[in-house]
């Protein structure tokens, strides 16, 4: 290697008079622990942290046993806390260094840099074991050769010490973080259940990195719309809570149903006594984001708070309470509540309730209909529990939600069974269940001493400090937490949406999870992999949120068929490039001529089927991969294309010798092309002549390419509001 880089530097003397010593610095900065910024050198210190790739069966595995040994992970990179615990010592890693500041900077086998003259990066790239990935107006990125022993940091260092470069570093991967409106609610970072980075929580309990539903991710596309409203049928929801005031809240005339059990008023319904259980669900779904008390998942839709009677109840009004729900224009209806029964069955004129609801609510689109599967199970003793009534019954628009722990575990409570659609994350256990476990949702309680802050048997107070804290509790939980969460996310859903069905809105959120646990998937359900544990997995409230956007779109436009008389022009079927970035790939017999994110075109180089993939991200995380087959029937073997992409002719052009265009040509304003000489035409070619423009055809002609397919002609354009003056039209002669 050495001999190699010797020979190579000789080169450079004798190109641009290089200093020979830049060799002997490539050779001894594997130990130098700096990188450039431009002529700077910026001090590192190497750490035991490793990257890897994330598509590693070894990793994927040993990672699914324990997830908190990675500090951070996508679909591209996995960041190990500590390469002494990898499984192997043979799996490729790259190196991770810490700033003075304490910043992680990982290498990725990939190097940016950028020439002091544009004919010197062939010579780079030759110099040292590089390949090109791309070139652009900013940087040169290169990936390091498989084969070199040489790293990322010391190649990088030899590049910029070599004098041809501006700039030559690791294409790091750094932590970007989003300087977006912060999060000021005092108890949000307790929410782990929202934003898991694994912090500290109740009892001194520690959580795994990504045990949450990706809420604030969801927040940069929506926090709701005011026209969703979230109906929650439970023990009733505080009026004018500071969290979720009466202007976040419809409170309807005849919307307590447990009036005739208690003497209440019929058109009030507030919590009674201690019962906080509906608060609890209320503000999980949509307390304010008001730099006070918690965060609700849903902060700018609408609450309707729906009260019924809890212990003991005649089946009719818990089925009123439902009707009442759908009719005044509930859009999700959520339900912490049910039976100790697991007969599906068990009261039919509430399962036709609900059947009214999914197909009938929200003007026939359907309500949204989630109910919470019970706190059945006790799995530490090996009782996997059953889901009750109605959770269990037999509507396949219904959401059953299972709970989730800090771990990203079932949690021990959560029962197994056909119905459980998703998880979302709650308290693991309860305290007869497994010492040192208590309940760790936070959400918002009846404000002064009523509730469950403090709580009535053992005189906690959590939390016991901050603004109208005695109106928050750090104690809810089972699956009665974990079913708002679902409701919330739905409400996110519609409100980017609003067209959705019911059933839609279901399979938007069981297609979109995240696979976490232990027992495995197995691929034999309609959205996907799927176990009785946590059915579909833990619910992504960003990814959701992002098909939801995008529902009904999925595909590749663009010819099926190309020739060699043809570059086909493809894109997807959104093209949000403010939101989405779009990495495109093609096989060998495809080659890809110009790129513009949403948008590319391809040009056949050899014959048979080939296709072409897109994957679509959104912050970074895969969110989509789409393919297309393009059959390639011939390959043009003749002159070289003028172009292999759109272009624009801006001034007086002329095309003296046969010409190839296999794209479209935009003559502009003020400017001519003349054609004296044949135009051999692509399958996709077009001329299009803009308002003053001309078009001179003097001798020459212009034909398809290939014998039996035709062109897409001649475009002239004109302002239809205006004289056709040569000024106002395009112009063909």
């Amino acid at each position: 290697m050495f001999l190699k880089l010797l020979f190579h530097s000789i080169r450079l003397i004798m190109k641009r008079t290089l200093l020979l010593w830049s060799v002997f610095a490539f050779v001894l900065s594997a130990s130098a622990q700096y990188y450039y910024s431009y002529n700077n050198p910026v001090r590192l210190y190497l750490t035991d942290t490793v990257v890897v790739d994330s598509g590693n069966p070894d990793i994927e595995n040993y990672l699914a046993i324990d997830p908190s040994l990675a500090i951070s992970r996508n679909d591209k990179y996995t960041i190990i806390s500590d390469k002494k615990i990898l499984p192997r010592n043979d799996l490729k890693t790259y190196s991770v260094y810490k700033t003075e500041e304490g910043c992680l900077l990982g290498c990725s086998g990939q190097i940016l840099f950028f020439p002091n003259n544009e004919e010197d990066i062939d010579f780079i790239l030759q110099s040292f074991p590089l390949e090109l990935l791309r070139k652009t107006p900013s940087y040169v990125l290169a990936k390091v050769s498989e084969n070199t022993t040489d790293d990322d940091l010391s190649i990088a260092n030899a590049i910029q010490e070599s004098g041809l470069v501006q700039f030559s570093h690791p294409n790091f991967i750094a932590n970007f973080q989003k300087h977006q409106d912060p999060i000021n609610d005092p108890y949000f970072p307790y929410q782990f259940y929202l934003h898991c980075i694994g912090q500290v929580i109740n009892d001194g309990h520690l959580t795994t990195i990504d045990a949450d539903i990706n809420a604030p991710e969801a927040w940069e596309l929506t926090k709701g719309n005011a026209s969703i409203i979230i109906a929650v049928i439970d023990g009733g929801v505080t009026s004018d809570h500071p969290d979720l005031p009466n202007d976040r809240q419809i409170r309807l005339s005849g919307s307590n149903f447990a009036w005739q059990y208690d003497n209440t008023s019929i058109d009030d319904p507030s919590p009674r006594g201690n019962d906080n259980h509906g608060n609890a669900c209320a503000g999980i779904i949509a307390a304010t984001h008001n730099n006070e008390g918690i965060s609700g998942v849903a902060p700018n839709c609408i609450i309707m708070p729906i009260r019924v009677p809890f212990d003991y109840g005649t089946i009719d009004v818990f089925d009123d309470a439902i009707l009442f729900a759908v009719s005044n224009g509930a859009d999700i209806i959520s339900n912490s509540w049910g039976t100790g029964s697991s007969v599906p069955d068990l009261f039919p004129a509430i399962v036709n309730a609900i059947n009214n609801a999914t197909a009938n609510g929200r003007n026939g689109k359907g309500c949204v209909v989630t109910f919470s599967a019970g706190n059945t199970a006790n799995r530490v003793v090996n009782n996997n529990g059953y889901v009750t009534f109605p959770a269990n019954c037999a509507n396949v628009s219904m959401i059953t939600v299972g709970a989730s722990d800090r771990y990203n575990q079932v949690a021990n409570y959560s029962p197994n069974g056909d119905k459980i659609s998703v998880v979302a994350p709650s308290h693991k256990a309860y305290p007869n269940q497994i010492s040192g476990e208590n309940f760790e949702v936070w959400s918002i309680d009846i404000p002064g001493l009523s509730g469950y802050n403090p709580d009535e048997n053992t005189n906690e107070t959590l939390p016991s400090s901050g603004t109208n804290y005695l109106s928050y509790t750090g104690r809810f939980g089972g699956t009665s937490a974990a079913c708002p969460q679902i409701s919330g996310v739905s409400a996110l859903i519609l409100s980017v949406n609003p067209n959705l069905s019911s059933l839609e809105v279901k399979d938007i959120i069981e297609q979109t999870t995240k696979k976490i646990g232990i027992t495995p998937y197995i691929n034999n359900h309609i959205n996907g992999t799927w176990n009785q544990e946590m059915g579909y997995g833990l619910v992504d409230a960003h990814k959701a949120v992002v098909y939801a956007m995008e529902y009904g779109h999925g595909y590749i436009i663009g010819p099926e068929n190309l020739s060699g008389c043809g570059i086909g022009t493809y894109s997807c079927d959104f093209s949000h490039p403010d939101i989405f970035t779009y990495t495109w790939t093609t096989t060998s017999n495809l080659s890809i001529t110009s790129n513009n994110g949403s948008s590319i075109t391809v040009m056949p180089s050899s014959t048979g089927t080939g296709t072409l993939t897109v994957e679509v991200r959104q912050q970074g995380r895969l969110m989509y991969t789409l393919t297309k087959t393009i059959n390639v029937s011939s390959v043009w073997t003749g002159i070289t294309p003028i172009a292999t992409a759109p272009f624009h002719i801006t001034s007086s052009t002329t095309w003296s010798s046969e010409t190839f265009l296999p794209v479209t040509a935009i003559v502009d304003q003020d400017a001519t092309l003349t054609v004296t000489d044949d135009v051999l035409c692509g399958t996709y070619a077009r001329i299009v002549v803009r308002p003053g423009g001309k078009l001179v055809v003097d001798g020459g002609t212009l034909t398809s390419a290939c014998t039996g397919e035709m062109w897409q002609g001649i475009c002239v354009e004109g302002h239809s509001n205006l004289h056709q003056t040569a000024a106002n039209q395009g112009k063909v002669v």
